[in-house]
């Protein structure tokens, strides 16, 4: 199980409801100290990782999952602008 604590506006509080992890393929090897022959290699690590841990796991990429470990669902929409470093970050 994963504890995860967030900070915003000055504020600290436990999050609530389910951990979101957002990782490029990677930031999820490094995260499990594993490395991966293939994209469904990775995929099925990232699913096993979520379902072991809680956690929902969105492994980024040009077909983006999003897995809890029992479901996967794909995002292949974006365009490639969206694979720039940075994008997306507050």
């Amino acid at each position: 199980r994963i504890e995860l604590t967030v900070k915003q506006s000055g504020n600290t509080a436990k999050a609530g409801g389910p951990r979101v992890l957002t990782a490029h393929p990677g930031e999820f090897r490094r995260l499990v100290g594993q490395a991966a022959e293939d994209r469904e290699q990775l995929e099925s690590m990232a699913g096993q990782w979520a379902a072991d841990t809680g956690v929902v796991i969105v492994l980024k990429g040009h077909r983006t999952l999003i897995t809890d470990g029992k479901a996967r669902l794909y995002n292949s929409t974006g365009n490639p602008g969206m694979a720039t470093g940075g994008m997306g970050d507050g």
